[in-house]
């Protein structure tokens, strides 16, 4: 919101006039926006479709300071093979902190009605809108010394969002409209008008590994493998890009991990200090499993020949007392033994040696140490390599 100081004739006859920047509203034809159904514009300009999964997770960033996750609604009409799907919230995660955007859930639109959401670290924000005495921004700086600002770019539905030093983001929420729906064929379910994002990015510093549906398409000499020259090129991925849950930072590909950090809460979810890696002498998966009081659960993988030089490792977070491992929080690169290093390669690598890690948690092993009941929550680990 801009707001300005108008005089006529007197300074009695002065007045403020406020409007909104409509400039900074996201440009769905625009390098790194997201938009429609969703159709992509990367960073190297090509255009693309990923449809992802009604009510699935996938990672559109994933870089070592910066991750951001998508969370996808949709529907599927009667005789079709696909969902149809649009983005509806976005999850940034840095730090050790999370910022939220989302669409709110309505069921008839009205565009004078505010149906974005936003909460930092778990907490619901309020942004106010910009007047002639107040400013219409929401601000944090995080005990790193990084800003984070939340700004109205409209009277409701709008906004930008600025990590320092790390990108910004400009959203806006928008329905699915009668016509649109009738065109398109999605043939929408009555009481739900769809609200969904429309955003485009802006990035500051991406290394040359990024990572992400979108992320991808920023790396230097990056050749999109998308068809050209059909209407609705496609662009593949789920398998790799999609994460356990909406604040998860764990897919197959993805590169970010969280930083060691005090105890934070976040959704009610308790993340502690991770401690430091110990090897183990590979004789058996019960050596792996460590637990520790404050309910994580820390596995340290090697491979058959105990080489102390290839381990991995992965944390999971126990949701409740006494509950399931239901959620990947991170996979960590740390330095273990001589000539160890993680690679932004290790999760797709398929050398023999990578092929001779215990890449999966003992069943056994979990049920036994009590923590799980079951192990239907149990995700793949990653996999490194020298």
């Amino acid at each position: 919101m801009i707001c300005s100081l108008l005089r006529d004739r007197s300074p009695s006859d002065s007045y403020f006039f406020c409007r909104v920047d409509t400039g900074r509203k996201p440009n769905c034809e625009g390098y790194g926006s997201i938009c429609y159904d969703p159709r992509f514009v990367g960073g190297d300009g090509v255009m693309f479709y990923f449809h992802g999964a009604k009510d699935g997770d996938f990672a559109l960033v994933s870089d070592d300071q910066l991750h951001i996750n998508g969370h996808f609604i949709g529907t599927r009409p009667p005789g079709r093979s696909r969902d149809f799907t649009w983005v509806q919230a976005l999850a940034i995660m840095f730090e050790s902190h999370s910022l939220e955007v989302a669409a709110r859930t309505v069921a008839t639109w009205n565009d004078k009605v505010d149906a974005l959401t936003l909460r930092w670290d778990g907490k619901e924000i309020a942004v106010p809108v910009g007047t002639e005495t107040e400013d219409g921004y929401w601000r944090v700086v995080t005990g790193e010394g990084r800003e984070v600002v939340v700004e109205r770019t409209d009277a409701a539905n709008s906004a930008r969002l600025r990590v320092a030093g790390l990108v910004e983001i400009d959203v806006k929420v928008r329905p699915i409209g009668e016509e649109e729906d009738r065109v398109h064929g999605y043939h929408l379910p009555p009481g739900d008008a769809f609200a969904h994002l429309e955003m485009q990015f802006r990035f500051a510093s991406l290394t040359d590994g990024v990572e992400g549906v979108l992320g991808q398409t920023y790396r230097p000499g990056y050749l999109s493998p998308v068809k050209k020259g059909v209407a609705m090129p496609m662009m593949g991925g789920e398998d790799k890009y999609r994460v356990s849950s909406f604040l998860s930072t764990g897919c197959v590909a993805c590169c970010f991990s969280l930083p060691a950090a005090p105890a934070e809460t976040h959704n009610g979810a308790v993340q502690r200090q991770l401690p430091s890696p110990v090897a183990h002498d590979g004789k058996s998966d019960d050596d792996l499993t460590h637990i520790n009081e404050n309910g994580l659960e820390y596995h340290f993988l090697g491979d058959a020949k105990g080489r102390k030089s290839q381990i991995g490792w992965d944390t999971y977070l126990r949701t409740d007392k006494g509950g399931v491992m239901l959620d990947h929080i991170t996979h960590a690169r740390r330095r273990v033994g001589p000539g160890w290093a993680g690679t932004r390669d290790d999760a797709r690598d398929r050398s023999p040696s990578a092929r001779s890690l215990s890449c999966f948690l003992s069943a056994t092993a979990l049920l036994r140490s009590g923590v799980a009941d079951n192990a239907s929550g149990l995700r793949r680990c990653v996999v490194f390599r020298r």
